[in-house]
């Protein structure tokens, strides 16, 4: 609990010291601090002469006596550096401080003690050198900030960049090295990390970089995001992340990088008016002498070996290496860092596999070293300084960009990459190990830890600004605008239609004034209707122009033509819903005027594009749960498209709104006569109607008056043919109308008809024209599909038939004609079942639901 809290001081109080940090002029570390620093030097020397040492000589640790010039410079060196240390952190760059003295200044300093052995070279120049550079980086942070406020990010646009940068690792990691999960014990890592190095050989260049950004940047930043927000699922996601990178690897920091961000987070909520840097000293002194203390009670080396030898004193060990390799032999002027054949490597292997090979016996040994060590490598003493300097430079970078943003964020997003500083070249920090990358992030982190409540706690309803948006669909459109824009609307939400106009009028029989239309608070605004080719080329462009200019909250997109604009649409960090209507795989296979040998693949392309919808748009609602099945589940709600109720009285009386034309009228006459069958939806082959036509003739006059059909037909050449055939003498084809003036054609007739054909789009869909019938108080005929079986049969309201056989439609609709008291009965249950089950007002309640939820993001 004390290093967690230490730790927690360390990133957590990072905005108390606003006014010092304005100066640019930290509080020197007292007394007690070097105290600690100390402390932990002497932990580190007894931890080498007591059990490292001992175990370990054959890796190079030594225990020779120091002289007592070498101790005194030593010592002073060691003071020089720990005086440079913050004892706030009020920048976030100011972690790097700790973690290169803890992990590399204390140990570079303890184990040059213990090798002052001739004719080895001295360490004290090596000492010194580490000690002044490190004493110049405190400069960085005495430097004033420039005063940018560049803080324009929000929670949503940092999860949609780490959404898409994770994706795209993950898909490279995936490409180069399978998808294989397998969880393995500590003991094994070591086969494991054999089996990653061989894969490395094959892999593309960018695969390692994928894996590494994954485990030191996307997966912590969604710990982060899961912690600083209280959201289990996002935390989740960052630790399986990591135990994925450790399944591949064999790397334990991939799991212990989790472990410290948990500890940093939660220790930050505190509340602390300073960071007193030698409460993490003394932690981390504590650790270690606990460590010696066990191993030297127990005779055994693994702790010990662990915690101190492996995290600290390696990296001291390796930095004297690098110095006396490098001290009277070539260096290589940075040629491992620039492009190939700019600078030529004065050796056959990179630095890190040369000292491998010559201290360690072996090339296939990585002496991985941190920043000061590949500074001696490079230039020898004037590397030390050139690496600083670049180090000071990305730091006074990061610090000037998240001066206006949540400094807990901040300091956190850079404390897994930064960590790699502790054992890697400067360069390969930046980009292997990811912190160029966090840089790259910390650039849309919030401004604040604003909407980091603790689960339950109430939030705003959020985005009151929604576009819905629809190339395909009428303006008029049912689900669309009456029922889910009327219901956000309904629910405070200020919203915008931008849909198809296909009849020149208002709404209610209200025209457009200036463009804009007014229905029931939804602002209306409508796009000319456009052929196909003409559409996706020119009017989906257009329409996502148009919905963009509106700046909204929210963007809930209609047509699968309009996916592809949806990454577009969430730049600037706004939620996009797709809503899918229908089962688009299962569609494509019903299309008869598709070749029969390109619709799979077709299908196969659907199936892709659900896949891409999952992965681009914030949520997805689907109008049943067979199509919510295409898309990723825990990203999908399920919106039924069942009926509103009306406001007024219940059905009128079944009567005719005139004669049948055979020709579309485009109004009901009003004319009272004979009852009627209705239909209303598209008119195609795959909704039954020629079956519907066909039928018809086969019912006589006296029995029922004739057949209205209500709706547009998409299908060329198919109104000719129909009026070809017997049953359309007694047909009154409307025509597509307004769904008001729709639903008085369906209220004042007798029966109505949803014969759909046995395609894979409808088999497992119940049709919405069948609820709609339903609440209107009619009896219906229906095809006979599981789905459609449970809800009629159910609810008793209507007779099932095969919706391919004309004669047995016809003899459904002369029993319901010839037995008006069951069909009234019918009728009356239908519309009861309804008003208990089926009804929109259900479906409201989610929708807002949903809105709420997902506004809170």
């Amino acid at each position: 609990m004390r290093t967690a809290t230490a730790a927690g001081h360390l990133v957590g109080a990072v905005g108390t010291r606003a006014a010092q940090a304005a100066r640019g002029f930290p509080a020197p570390i007292r007394w007690r601090g070097l105290a600690g620093v100390f402390a932990y030097g002497l932990m580190l020397a007894a931890a080498e002469v007591l059990v490292i040492a001992p175990s370990f000589g054959y890796l190079g640790f030594s225990v020779s006596v120091p002289t007592g010039w070498t101790l005194l410079v030593v010592l002073g060196s060691y003071a020089l550096a720990a005086s440079r240390l913050p004892t706030a952190l009020d920048r976030p760059s100011q972690v790097i401080y700790w973690l290169l003295f803890l992990l590399v200044v204390a140990p570079t300093h303890v184990t040059a003690l213990f090798l002052d052995a001739p004719p080895r070279p001295s360490p004290v120049p090596m000492v010194l050198a580490v000690s002044v550079a490190f004493a110049g980086l405190s400069l960085v942070y005495r430097l004033r900030l420039p005063a940018l406020n560049l803080a324009t990010g929000s929670w949503r646009r940092f999860s949609v960049v780490v959404g898409v940068l994770t994706a795209v690792a993950a898909a490279i990691v995936a490409a180069d090295f399978g998808l294989s999960f397998t969880l393995h014990s500590f003991d094994d890592v070591y086969r494991v990390r054999a089996s990653y190095h061989q894969a490395m050989d094959t892999a593309s260049r960018f695969g390692p970089y994928a894996v590494s950004w994954i485990s030191a940047v996307l997966a912590p930043a969604y710990v982060i995001t899961g912690l600083v927000r209280r959201r289990v699922p996002t935390l989740v996601i960052g630790i399986v992340l990591q135990v994925a990178v450790f399944s591949l690897t064999g790397f334990r920091t991939a799991l212990l990088s989790s472990l410290l961000i948990v500890a940093l987070t939660v220790a930050s909520w505190r509340k602390v008016t300073t960071m007193v840097g030698h409460r993490l000293a003394w932690a981390a002194a504590a650790c270690g002498g606990l460590a010696v203390a066990v191993d030297s009670i127990r005779g055994t080396v693994f702790v010990t070996s662990l915690l101190v030898r492996r995290l600290a004193l390696v990296a001291g060990l390796n930095t004297y290496h690098y110095y006396e390799y490098f001290d009277d032999r070539p260096k290589y002027l940075f040629a491992e860092h620039v492009p190939a054949g700019l600078v030529a490597a004065p050796h056959p292997l990179d630095p890190a596999h040369l000292i491998g090979s010559v201290y360690y016996g072996s090339a296939s040994v990585s002496a991985n070293a941190n920043i000061w060590a590949d500074g001696f490598a490079n230039l020898g003493f004037p590397g030390v300084f050139v690496i600083t300097a670049a180090l000071g430079v990305f730091m006074f970078t990061y610090d000037t960009v998240a001066q206006y943003r949540s400094r807990r964020v901040a300091g956190l997003l850079l404390a897994v990459p930064a960590f790699a500083l502790c054992n890697s070249a400067l360069s390969t920090t930046l980009l292997t190990h990811g912190m160029l990358l966090a840089l790259v992030l910390l650039v849309v982190v919030p401004a604040t830890d604003r909407g980091a409540g603790r689960p339950g706690r109430h939030r705003p309803v959020g985005p009151t600004s929604v576009v819905h948006l629809s190339t395909v669909h009428p303006w008029h459109d049912n689900r669309i605008l009456r029922k889910e824009c009327r219901s956000l609307a309904r629910n405070g939400y200020d919203v915008t239609l931008i849909a198809v106009d296909d009849t020149g009028t208002g709404a209610d029989g209200g025209g457009a004034v200036n463009g804009v239309r007014e229905v029931d608070g939804v602002r209306v605004l409508t796009i000319p209707r456009k052929r196909r080719l003409r559409r996706v080329l020119t009017g989906v462009p257009g329409a996502i122009g148009r919905a963009r200019r509106h700046r909204a909250d929210v963007y809930h997109v209609h047509d699968p033509e309009l996916a592809i604009g949806i990454p577009l649409l969430r730049v600037g960090g706004a939620t996009v819903i797709y809503d899918a209507h229908e089962d688009l795989p299962a569609q494509i296979h019903g299309k008869h005027y598709l070749p029969r040998g390109t619709r799979p693949v077709l299908s196969w392309l659907a199936r892709a594009f659900c896949w891409f919808v999952s992965a681009t748009s914030s949520h997805v609602i689907a109008a049943t749960p067979t199509v919510a099945e295409r898309f990723a589940p825990r990203r999908t709600t399920v919106i039924y498209n069942y009926p509103e109720l009306p406001d007024g009285p219940g059905p009128a009386p079944a009567a005719l709104a005139g004669q049948p034309t055979g020709q579309p009228t485009g109004q009901p006459t009003g004319q009272p006569t004979e009852r009627v069958a209705v239909y209303v939806g598209g008119i195609t082959r795959e909704r039954g109607a020629r079956v519907m036509v066909d039928a018809m003739a086969m019912v006589p006059d006296a029995e029922l008056g004739g057949l209205v059909l209500v709706g547009p037909c998409g299908e060329p050449g198919l109104l000719d043919e129909l009026r070809t055939r017997p049953g359309w003498a007694r047909v009154d084809y409307r025509g597509p109308l307004e769904p008001p003036l729709a639903r008085r054609v369906v209220d004042s007739s007798a029966i109505g008809l949803a014969v759909l054909q046995p395609t894979p789009a409808y088999v497992t869909i119940p049709p919405t024209k069948l609820f709609e019938y339903m609440a209107a108080g009619l009896p219906v005929v229906a095809s006979d599909f599981p789905i459609v079986r449970t809800i009629v049969a159910g609810a008793g309201c209507g007779l099932l038939v095969d919706p391919t056989d004309a004669a047995a439609v016809a003899r459904a609709i002369r029993e319901l004609a010839g037995d008006p008291v069951r069909a009234a009965a019918m009728g009356r249950r239908g519309a009861d079942a309804v008003r208990e089950r089926f009804t929109w007002a259900s479906q409201e309640v989610r929708i807002a639901r949903l809105y709420a939820d997902l506004a809170g993001r």
